[in-house]
């Protein structure tokens, strides 16, 4: 009958965790992906873009296209960073 029945179905835990939590969860991320994903994400990463094309931009001066001039400002950032680490040792 009607209480076996209840029984087999193990006291219909897994509907009601299903109806509860399962579904609750799927429709929040549903709703959440297209809202926050289009504005927070979206969003986000085409800011990033923006920042990059303007450092572009503005650092486009030092692009000399002379090896000699990367390797200098390679020395000198080198020597700036070993002076940061004895610095900070001491």
């Amino acid at each position: 009958g009607a209480v076996r029945e209840f029984l087999l179905e193990e006291w219909r835990f897994d509907r009601v965790y299903g109806a509860a939590i399962v579904d609750t969860g799927r429709d929040l991320g549903d709703e959440l992906g297209r809202t926050a994903e289009a504005r927070g994400v979206q969003g986000a990463v085409a800011g990033a873009a923006r920042g990059a094309r303007e450092a572009g931009r503005a650092l486009g001066w030092a692009q000399t296209g002379l090896v000699r001039s990367y390797a200098i400002v390679i020395v000198v950032g080198a020597a700036v960073m070993g002076l940061i680490v004895i610095l900070a040792v001491q």
